[in-house]
Parts: C-alpha cells; sequence; structure tokens
C-alpha cells in the first residue's frame, strides 16, 4: 500500500541521488507571480514574492530564504526562471533556505534545477515545507552540480508519480 508506496521512493531517493548528504527536505519556487521589490532596505538585500511566498536574497552571501506562502511550478515557474527574470544570474545562488511554512503544489518540475552554484536547501528552525500536494519532482534539482546538503526527511511524497532525474 502507501507504505510500501513511500519506501520504494525514498529507497529511489537514495539509490540516485549524487549528493554528499541526504536527509529528506523541499521547497518550491514560482515565477509567473512573482515580484520583485526595488524598494529593498539595503542594496545587498533584494525582496519580493514567489507565487504567494515572501523571499528575499542577499547578494553579498548568495543567500535566497523563502518565508511563507504556496508556489506551483506549473504557474509560478522555476528559481532560475524567476531569478533571471527579476533578480540577474541564478550562478549567485549559493543557498536557499526556507524559512517559513511554504507549501509546495501541483507539479514541481524542474523547480530548483540549474541552479549551478547552490550548494544547500535547507528547513531553518521553525520552518516547514509541505510537499504533501506535489504531483511531479521530476529534475527537480537536476543540473545542480554544486548541491551537497538537502533534507528531504519531512518530505511528503504520497502523491507524486515521478521523480525521474530528480538529482541528475
Amino acid at each position: 500500500g502507501n507504505v510500501t508506496k513511500i519506501a520504494s521512493w525514498r529507497s529511489a531517493l537514495l539509490a540516485t541521488a549524487t549528493l554528499s548528504t541526504i536527509a529528506v527536505a523541499a521547497p518550491l519556487v514560482t515565477y509567473n507571480h512573482a515580484q520583485a521589490d526595488s524598494s529593498a532596505t539595503q542594496d545587498t538585500i533584494k525582496t519580493g514574492t514567489w507565487g504567494s511566498a515572501s523571499w528575499t536574497f542577499d547578494t553579498n552571501t548568495g543567500v535566497m530564504a523563502i518565508g511563507s506562502g504556496t508556489i506551483n511550478g506549473a504557474t509560478d515557474g522555476n528559481l532560475y526562471t524567476f531569478f533571471n527574470k527579476q533578480i540577474g544570474d541564478p550562478k549567485a545562488v549559493k543557498q536557499v533556505q526556507i524559512s517559513g511554512n511554504v507549501q509546495l503544489v501541483g507539479d514541481a518540475t524542474g523547480l530548483f534545477t540549474d541552479l549551478f552554484s547552490m550548494t544547500s536547501f535547507t528547513l531553518l528552525p521553525g520552518a516547514s515545507l509541505d510537499t504533501s500536494q506535489v504531483t511531479n519532482m521530476t529534475n527537480m534539482f537536476a543540473l545542480d552540480q554544486s548541491l551537497v546538503t538537502i533534507d528531504l526527511s519531512t518530505w511528503d511524497m504520497s502523491h507524486v508519480q515521478s521523480i525521474a532525474g530528480m538529482f541528475t
């Protein structure tokens, strides 16, 4: 039943992942409804929304923090496209941190793909990443060649139909 399905998904993730550290956690980022706030308090801190999730990006440290809200990959786009259009070179992203209560919904295909310099994807204390409504995680972290740390331990993948190429 569902227990076997979840166990087999986790086994598949562990078997195919090429990361140094894996726990199991995830965020969702979209582009369609994203907006950058040009009135950021400091020149090095950029702020805005992705879907309905708030975000901040520190241009000095390369840390992208995603706050509370909902992100739908199918309608809000992936982080690479969003970042490229709203902020600048996606290679500037070195870390993605979930800092609020983020809900990913629908199709998360390629959501965090092509972030070549991203080394970690983490949940900060008190934050949550709800993946219970995600149906597709194909290529979610594909081509993230610097990624070494990700915590997937809290992810509910019970509705996910595909994880093909999730970490390729």
